[in-house]
């Protein structure tokens, strides 16, 4: 079955059909989306890749600490859309850190599965109380029209992978992290560019109208804010962050940004970089 759903989501009409169908879902029955994201739309909580995914996010954000003379010991941590990888948490702990808070659209822990404590207890046990989290140092938040639930200035590193791009108001939500972020604290933001509906290796969905592309595709989990490379330096910068690092990526041919270059009124920066990390600090 995993196999067929995989073949299918490699035919492009497929995709489009699917993601049309899964915002008309969520426009219609919240509860029900609710269910269908958390138990097939997050497949990570079900094999080895858990972990290796964790690690790798953690071994990111301590490369970046380590980097920048900002030691794990003691700190508070915030990670934005974590899905199932809450394992990034038990490495931090076993790091040292002081706490961990996460904020996610859907909780996907309110009840661990014996498979999923597994994951947790190789890592660190005491992240853990019995078939929950250890309270004490991981937090759930909730995010609302008021922003993230955390304290002024009660963070020191922010970090998110591939969320950035999903947020559909970007520009408010890093307002956010400024209030919420120590003086000092660092933030780590790999933000994807690519199309998440048609093709991720072709430029076509900035060329659909805002208001079409938002009307079909707004509810569904591969919906994209459209906003590019630039818009978020200017975000961070303006909103009291000192750029540290710019880890701009291209997967696009020198003639597809060629060809699209004529067809939209975006800088060639804007245009080539189909991904990129922000490492910034709170002045």
């Amino acid at each position: 079955m995993k196999k067929i759903i995989e073949f299918l989501l490699k035919i492009k009409a497929t995709k489009v059909m699917i993601a049309i169908v899964s915002s008309i879902i969520q426009w219609v029955s919240p509860s029900l989306w609710k269910k269908i994201e958390t138990h097939f739309y997050n497949p990570y909580d079900f094999d080895e890749r858990n972990i290796e995914y964790s690690k790798w996010i953690f071994t990111r954000v301590a490369d970046f600490c380590k980097k920048y003379d900002f030691p794990i010991d003691e700190k508070d941590f915030l990670e934005l859309g974590p899905w199932g990888f809450l394992g990034t948490g038990a490495f931090l702990k076993k790091a040292g850190a002081a706490s961990y808070s996460v904020v996610d659209s859907v909780n996907h822990f309110e009840k661990l599965d014996a498979k999923t404590i597994g994951y947790y207890q190789t890592i660190d046990p005491s992240f853990l109380n019995r078939d929950t989290f250890n309270d004490t140092f991981v937090h759930i938040l909730k995010y609302n029209e008021q922003g993230i639930q955390c304290t002024n200035e009660s963070i020191d590193v922010v970090f998110s992978n591939a969320v950035y791009e999903h947020v559909s108001n970007p520009a408010e939500s890093i307002q956010d992290l400024a209030r919420i972020t120590r003086k000092g604290g660092i933030g780590i933001h790999q933000i994807d560019y690519r199309d998440h509906i048609f093709d991720q290796k072709s430029l076509f969905f900035l060329t659909v109208p805002k208001f079409l592309f938002d009307l079909l595709f707004k509810n569904c989990g591969g919906w994209t804010n459209l906003k590019r490379h630039s818009f978020f330096r200017e975000a961070f910068i303006k909103n009291g962050f000192e750029i540290l690092e710019e880890i701009p990526q291209s997967e696009y041919s020198r003639e597809h940004i060629a060809k699209y270059r004529e067809k939209l009124s975006l800088s060639l920066e804007d245009l080539s970089t189909s991904s990129g990390c922000f490492v910034v600090r709170k002045k």
